[in-house]
C-alpha cells in the first residue's frame, strides 16, 4: 500500500488514509480531547476539503484502506506522514503533536 499511496496525490491519499485513522483513533481513545487534537490534524492537513465518499473509491482505494484497517494506529499514522503529508511541513509538524498527544494519553498496553 504504501507505493501506491506515494504513488497518488496527497489529497487522495488523505482521502483514503483519514477514515482509517479516524476509527483506528476512535479506538484507541474516545476522549474529547483526542477527538479535538484529530480534528486539528485533519485541518491542518486541509483533509475536509479532500474528503470524498467511499462509493467512488476504486478496487485500488479500497484494497489500500483494507490494508491499512488491518494494521495498527501507529502504521496507519506512519503511512499518512511519509505518503500524504510529503513535502507539507506543518502538516508534518501538526502530525507529529497529534502523535506526542496520544502517547502522553496512551494506556500501558494499547490494543488497537
Amino acid at each position: 500500500y504504501r507505493e501506491a499511496l506515494l504513488a497518488m496525490s496527497s489529497a487522495r491519499a488523505k482521502a483514503l488514509v483519514f477514515p482509517v485513522l479516524r476509527e483506528k483513533v476512535r479506538a484507541f481513545d474516545a476522549s474529547v480531547q483526542t477527538a479535538v487534537a484529530l480534528e486539528d490534524l485533519a485541518r491542518a492537513c486541509g483533509e475536509a476539503a479532500a474528503v470524498r465518499s467511499a462509493a467512488t473509491w476504486s478496487r485500488s482505494d479500497r484494497n489500500i484502506t483494507d490494508a491499512l484497517a488491518a494494521t495498527t494506529l501507529r502504521v496507519v499514522l506512519t503511512a499518512l506522514q511519509r505518503t500524504a503529508l510529503r513535502g507539507e511541513p506543518s502538516a508534518q509538524t501538526a502530525a507529529e503533536s497529534f502523535m506526542k498527544h496520544l502517547r502522553s494519553n496512551a494506556s500501558p498496553t494499547p490494543t488497537v
